[in-house]
């Protein structure tokens, strides 16, 4: 069900407002409507089944079109609903409400706030369809979180308001301010409500401060644990560098922990750090960056330019005092120069 709520004036576009119309052509007016005018108005609407409110529209001015499914809103302030809940409040100078197909779309620049962890959304346009439950933004688009201290931003984005989950598309980067982290890829799926952000189609995380570059095909950046997960995927591997300490790793699966300073790296493990290279392959390890230390098991150790090399099924190494403690099942290799 519609509503239409005149808070100053209405004005029908006839030839002229407030004259008497002539009675001859009162068919063709009937026939064919003038465009209708309204200032300071309120627009509220509701799904098919006049159950569920959609939106709440405040606008300056409204033109509708002659056949009335239409109308051209300014200076519009909006509240979106879904599923009878408050998902979005939005201000745009200017867009187009679609009675009859039920869609809104406004343009020159939106500021919106979804309701999820007080999220801001910004971006050139938006187009929302409640009856599809679809959200499209055209860029540039930008969503910032001031709780978790996340920005991120790129060319357009599409998503499901009831979910809270929306895809950022076109050079993708989001930003966390407390950290220092910076995460680029071509697509980035945000879930506001489980603060996960995954990442496909080749995935960059990189920390300026630290040097560290981690570059995978796929990836999720969990926001509450302050962690990356990274994965391999049809055979291109997870690889992490750390110019710092010349550390080199390369996995199946890696975890990035900001807040604990940890590398976790499983399956096809291969590791070198330090000058000169001190090598590592494993079935696991756990490298700490602040005290330079690695956990492995299934491992092997070597140092570039010796002919010993150790293994053992459990293997702590102390890499700034070239230390290694090792346990279950040690051998030892030696292989000869050539």
């Amino acid at each position: 069900m519609r509503k239409v709520i005149f808070l100053l004036s209405g004005c029908l576009l006839l030839s002229s407002c407030g004259g008497d119309v002539p009675q001859q052509r009162e068919a063709t007016t009937t026939k064919k409507q003038s465009p209708l005018i309204l200032q300071n108005i309120v627009l509220t609407d509701t799904d098919r089944q006049g159950k569920n409110q959609l939106w709440e529209i405040k606008a300056k001015r409204a033109e509708y079109s002659r056949d009335r499914s239409s109308a051209v809103i300014r200076d519009v302030q909006a509240v979106f609903f879904q599923n009878g809940r408050k998902v979005m409040t939005v201000k745009a100078p200017r867009g187009e409400v679609r009675t009859v197909a039920r869609e809104i779309f406004l343009f020159n620049g939106v500021n919106a706030l979804l309701t999820e962890n007080a999220t801001t959304l910004k971006a050139s346009s938006i187009q929302w369809s409640p009856e599809k439950d679809f959200l499209e933004c055209t860029g540039p688009v930008e969503l910032d979180q001031p709780k978790q201290k996340i920005h991120a931003k790129g060319k357009r984005l599409e998503g499901k308001l009831s979910a809270n989950i929306f895809s950022l598309l076109g050079d993708v980067e989001a930003t966390s301010t407390s950290e220092g982290i910076k995460v680029n890829a071509p697509r980035l799926v945000w879930n506001l409500t489980r603060n996960l952000i995954d990442g496909d189609q080749g995935v960059v995380a990189r920390s300026e401060a630290k040097q560290i570059l981690v570059t995978a095909p796929l990836a999720t950046w969990d926001l509450g644990k302050q962690q990356v997960t990274a994965r391999a995927e049809n055979g291109t591997p997870v690889v992490a560098e750390q110019k710092l300490q010349d550390g080199w790793m390369q996995a199946n699966q890696m975890n990035w922990n900001f807040s604990q300073q940890v590398f976790e790296g499983e399956g096809n493990l291969q590791a070198r750090f330090g000058k000169p290279p001190q090598h590592f392959t494993a079935s696991q390890a756990t490298y700490n960056l602040a005290t330079s230390q690695v956990q492995a098991r299934g491992a092997r150790y070597w140092r570039e330019g010796e002919t010993l090399s150790v293994s053992s099924l459990n293997m702590s190494t102390d890499l700034r005092n070239n230390r290694i403690k090792t346990s279950g099942g040690v051998t030892s290799r030696f292989v000869p120069n050539r």
